[in-house]
């Protein structure tokens, strides 16, 4: 599906999803409603956010929220035992000690995902800015090295319309021109000035 490109959203959620019923399965496996690998689903809704925004990271809290929460429901009802190899005292606590671990779970999993999310969002709209000012910046360089171009063509175009202003000025003065060809330097120093006045626009 990843090559396809298609449905990437639903694949991003499915994931979510899975990642977290992963976390619920070691949760089960390492301590129950008393494990710290709770911690992991955390880690899940900071994925999701960055992947999908504050819809992710939602979605990937709702799953662990779910989840967690019916493997609680499971030891608590005695649906649901401990693995054989491990103590019943550390999955079963006692009277009101269930409801302190799972407020505090469910607790820091909508802080997490908030936060998550709210990074996420601002993640995204920095790097849209970075991209708009990167952009200004390239356009800004290829101008000024347009005008470097331009400046130095200028420059190069100058240097011959003074030389062939100054030849025909020189012919001019020289006394030796007919009429017309006194004419003809007039309209050739009038072009000159006409192209020096263009180069220097």
């Amino acid at each position: 599906l990843l090559r396809l490109g298609r449905g990437l959203r639903a694949v991003a959620g499915a994931q979510l999803v899975t990642d977290q019923l992963t976390w619920t399965a070691l949760v089960y496996i390492s301590g129950g409603v008393q494990s710290g690998a709770t911690s992991l689903y955390g880690l899940t809704c900071l994925s999701g956010a960055i992947l999908l925004g504050v819809r992710g990271g939602l979605v990937a809290a709702g799953a662990a929220a779910v989840a967690f929460l019916l493997l609680c429901t499971g030891f608590i009802t005695g649906a649901l035992h401990p693995p054989p190899d491990q103590p019943l005292e550390a999955y079963l606590p006692h009277g009101s000690d269930w409801s302190y671990p799972i407020v505090v779970n469910l607790l820091a999993l909508g802080v997490v995902a908030a936060l998550a999310g709210y990074l996420a969002e601002r993640l995204r709209t920095t790097g849209g800015d970075l991209e708009a000012a990167t952009a200004r910046a390239e356009q800004a360089e290829r101008l000024a090295a347009l005008g470097r171009l331009a400046a130095g063509l200028a420059h190069e175009i100058r240097n011959p319309l003074g030389s062939i202003a100054g030849s025909i000025e020189l012919l001019r003065t020289g006394g030796t021109l007919s009429a017309d060809d006194q004419k003809l330097c007039t309209i050739v120093e009038q072009e000159t000035a006409r192209l020096n006045d263009l180069v220097g626009d």
